[in-house]
C-alpha cells in the first residue's frame, strides 16, 4: 500500500533491471557483434586486394582455394549474424509489449491516493490495455515458438540435423528413389 513502494520498486526496479538493462545489453552486444563482422570482412577484403595486387599471377592461382573459404566463412558468419539479430529484435519487441501496461498504470494510477483510501476509481484499465496485456502474454509465447522458426529458416546445420532426427524416413525414401533412378538411367 506503500505509493513509494509502488511507483520506485515494483514500476522502476522492474523497468531498468527487468527490461531496460537486459534489452540494451542485448543490443549493445549484437552491435559489437555486427561490428567485428564488418571490421573482419573488411580487413578480409583489403588482404585479399594486396595480395592479388603484389603475387604474380601463379600465387594468384594458389590462394584462390583459401579465397574461396574466407568468402564461404564470410557467408557463414553473415548468416549467423542475420540470425542472431533476428532473434534478439523478436525477443525485444515481443517482450517490450507489456510495457505499455505498466507505463499507462504509472500515469493513470495515483498510488498515493490508493495508500490513502484504498482504491483510485480512475485506476483501472481500458479495454485497449486489457488487449494490449493480453497481447503482451501471446507474444511472449510467439517469442518462444519464433526461435525455433528462425533457426529452421536461417541455420542449415539445424535444419539439416532437425530433419535427418525427426524426418529420417522421409531421406531414407529419397535415397531409396535416388538409387532407384540411378539404376533406371544405367539401363540395368
Amino acid at each position: 500500500m506503500n505509493p513509494y513502494y509502488v511507483t520506485i520498486y515494483v514500476f522502476w526496479s522492474k523497468f531498468i533491471f527487468m527490461e531496460l538493462i537486459p534489452y540494451g545489453l542485448i543490443m549493445s552486444l549484437n552491435g559489437c557483434i555486427i561490428f567485428s563482422i564488418l571490421k573482419s570482412n573488411k580487413f578480409r577484403d583489403q588482404n585479399s586486394k594486396k595480395i592479388s595486387q603484389t603475387n604474380s599471377e601463379k600465387a594468384t592461382m594458389l590462394s584462390s582455394t583459401p579465397n574461396v573459404r574466407n568468402e564461404e566463412r564470410r557467408k557463414f558468419e553473415i548468416d549467423m549474424a542475420i540470425t542472431l539479430v533476428a532473434i534478439s529484435f523478436m525477443f525485444v519487441f515481443c517482450q517490450s509489449i507489456k510495457l505499455v501496461a505498466d507505463v499507462y498504470e504509472l500515469s493513470v494510477c495515483d498510488h498515493f491516493k490508493i495508500a490513502e483510501k484504498g482504491y483510485d476509481q480512475n485506476c483501472h484499465n481500458p479495454k485497449e490495455i486489457d488487449f494490449l496485456i493480453s497481447l503482451g502474454n501471446l507474444f511472449c509465447c510467439v517469442n518462444s515458438a519464433a526461435n525455433f522458426l528462425v533457426y529452421i529458416i536461417k541455420g542449415k546445420n539445424f535444419r539439416e540435423a532437425f530433419f535427418d532426427k525427426y524426418f529420417y524416413f522421409c531421406k531414407q525414401n529419397t535415397h531409396r528413389e535416388e538409387a532407384f533412378h540411378m539404376y533406371e538411367n544405367n539401363g540395368l
